[in-house]
């Protein structure tokens, strides 16, 4: 924004002690107001204006009265990139520096990969180049360890910061992976009492990424009317969501990413030669998200074969959540945000994840979550390698869920026995974030019924925490026929009468000697891509090469394109993830016997060398 000169009108940086231009000295006073100003020009970020002017207003205030003021105003920011850390760190720098609280304009700054390279000597000397004004640490999630503790760095800021801590204002940013953890782990509260400010900067909506194009496209000089900014709404949906698919730094997020599509539209306003400087919505390239109506959900719902009592418990769920949400919205009761973790059981193919995605699309069209997206895991994708490493891992996917569902598949595998202090880490860390971010995110439960059923019992806190039940029964033989009979119209194909009268006695035999790990739609799935698909590429192969062949034929399934028999091992699929299962149970007994080794270590470093005495 810049200060403007009050004696030549000219407009300089946004803190400066003297105009550029004419000299003229800027008073303490302005050089905050622009400050602030600045901050309070930054899309969202509301919590972190109000703490900063409360800031202001204590400086002032004490200033006045003539009171030496504190110097910890030392500060953690904590969000992922592109959420404005770095800039309210500098414009906090300058803050201090107009008022006098420090002496240096410019912090002393360092990225985190610099400083774990560097001896502690060297260190402590770059800390002591900083004193008088601020140090600046970037990256700082790289300076804490697995298991949620200060890596030597840190260890060594701490010592100093203690020694003088009148002279130096620190503050240090990072990534929410790791460093939250960090930050509240009760052990570390040594390191969190050194630090007045600890923010949490939370990641922009579509609506917010929309405005910081708008400024974006503004500030370049272009024109950004209505409907421009309307489809640009829907277009941050889509890119949010597959943002929230990806488990990588490298997908440009907030800010970078309304920057990037900004240059986008700009690029796009000058490839088809215009000069009116109106960005129009044709200008957006790429796909957008159109939010389905409900009508449209239910549809899809009614679609499903089957699953009675299921579409019934969809729609009482979504009676009492509509309820619920307006009893909040006009202050009616006691009502506290709305939660509705689930459990589902069942066997594989059932319908689980599919019905999972159309009620993630109800809360969204209703606005009880904002994205309604889904994001799958299970055991592997939630349980580290090494100690310290668990915690992180679902702290993360719990971010990527926020708005939208966590479905955990075959969720009882987190739970192994008694000993498995991975999978115990794994649930404490979940129960933690469906209670700490109520409302915010919905966690999903899936599995075989009598698993689930056990896990579920056997940890009270998460019991608790359970809002509903969905058991879904395995597929009847007509059922079965009738979800193949939608596979072939989908991709296209007509399926005769005599056919569907194979395809129903198929399913019969099929599901006769069916066994617990049956397949269910998994099966329909495989009789028309394994069997049906070959059968009759048999069939019609050598008429192709007839003169006056009938290209009907190529979408034909005829009663000699159908199995007489399902194949023997057919109905009897092997457990889902079985190969994930063996590589989790050699893992937890590597994990056991490096404990084993660890202790005996640790035995041997007790024991004296000369008498083999204790020491």
């Amino acid at each position: 924004m810049g200060l403007e000169c009050t004696k030549c009108g000219k407009t300089n940086r946004d803190i400066a002690k003297y105009c550029k231009y004419c000299g003229n000295p800027f008073t303490a006073g302005e050089n905050v107001k622009n400050g602030l100003a600045v901050i309070d020009d930054l899309v969202g970020l509301d919590n972190i204006k109000k703490e900063i002017q409360k800031m202001v207003t204590v400086i002032e205030g004490m200033k006045r009265e003539g009171r030496l003021i504190p110097m910890n105003f030392n500060t953690v920011l904590v969000g992922y990139s592109g959420t404005a850390k770095t800039l309210i760190g500098k414009i906090l720098c300058h803050i201090f520096y107009a008022y006098g609280l420090i002496q240096k304009e410019q912090p002393v700054t360092y990225k985190s990969n610099d400083l774990i390279g560097m001896s502690k000597g060297v260190f402590k000397q770059r800390i002591d180049d900083a004193r008088g004004g601020v140090l600046f640490i970037d990256d700082a999630e790289l300076l804490v360890k697995p298991e949620a503790k200060a890596g030597d760095v840190l260890n060594t800021l701490l010592a100093e910061i203690d020694r003088k801590p009148d002279d130096l204002i620190v503050i240090v940013t990072g990534l929410p992976f790791g460093l939250r953890d960090f930050l509240q782990k009760d052990e570390n509260a040594s390191f969190i009492g050194r630090f007045k400010n600890i923010f949490y900067i939370a990641d922009y909506s579509p609506d917010q990424l929309t405005k910081i194009a708008e400024k974006e496209l503004v500030k370049a000089g272009f024109i950004a009317e209505q409907p421009l900014l309307d489809k640009l709404v829907k277009r941050f949906r889509y890119l949010v969501k597959e943002e929230k698919k990806v488990d990588t730094e490298s997908f440009p997020k907030n800010g970078h990413m309304a920057v990037q599509e900004a240059a986008k539209l700009i690029d796009s306003y000058y490839l088809r030669k215009a000069s009116d400087k109106k960005i129009l919505p044709e200008d957006i390239v790429g796909k957008i998200e159109e939010r389905k109506p409900l009508e449209e959900i239910m549809k899809e719902l009614d679609e499903f074969i089957g699953m009675k009592h299921i579409k019934d418990s969809v729609r009482d769920l979504y009676r009492q959540v509509k309820l619920r949400k307006a009893r909040l919205e006009h202050g009616v009761g006691n009502e506290k945000p709305i939660s509705f973790h689930s459990v589902l059981t069942g066997n594989p193919g059932t319908g689980k994840t599919s019905v999972c995605r159309i009620i993630g699309s109800i809360f969204e069209a209703i606005g009880v979550l904002d994205y309604g997206h889904i994001v799958e895991v299970d055991r592997s994708k939630m349980v580290g390698s090494y100690v310290g490493h668990t915690g992180p891992l679902v702290n993360r996917l719990c971010d990527q869920a926020m708005g939208g569902i966590l479905f955990i598949d075959e969720a009882y595998e987190l739970y192994q026995s008694k000993d498995d202090d991975f999978g115990h880490e794994a649930i404490t860390t979940l129960i933690k974030r469906m209670e700490d971010d109520r409302g915010k995110y919905f966690v999903f439960a899936a599995g075989y019924q009598e698993e689930m059923e056990r896990f579920v019992n056997s940890n009270p806190g998460l019991k608790s925490r359970v809002d509903m039940y969905f058991h879904f029964d395995d597929y009847s033989p007509g059922e079965l026929a009738d979800i193949l009979k939608i596979m072939v119209k989908k991709e296209k194909y007509a399926i005769d009468d005599a056919a569907m009268e194979k395809v129903h006695i198929y399913m019969k035999e099929l599901c006769a000697g069916k066994t617990r790990n049956f397949g269910n739609a998994r099966e329909a799935r495989k009789l028309f891509e394994k069997h049906i698909k070959s059968l009759q590429s048999k069939r019609i192969a050598d008429m192709m090469d007839n003169e006056g062949f009938d290209k009907a034929e190529l979408t034909k399934i005829t009663a000699a394109d159908i199995p007489d028999h399902p194949d023997p091992v057919s109905g009897q699929e092997a457990a889902p993830n079985q190969f994930e299962k063996t590589v989790d149970t050699v893992k937890q007994g590597l994990e056991q016997y490096k404990k084993d080794l660890q202790e005996i270590q640790k035995g041997l470093n007790d024991v004296s060398p000369e008498n083999g005495e204790k020491k």
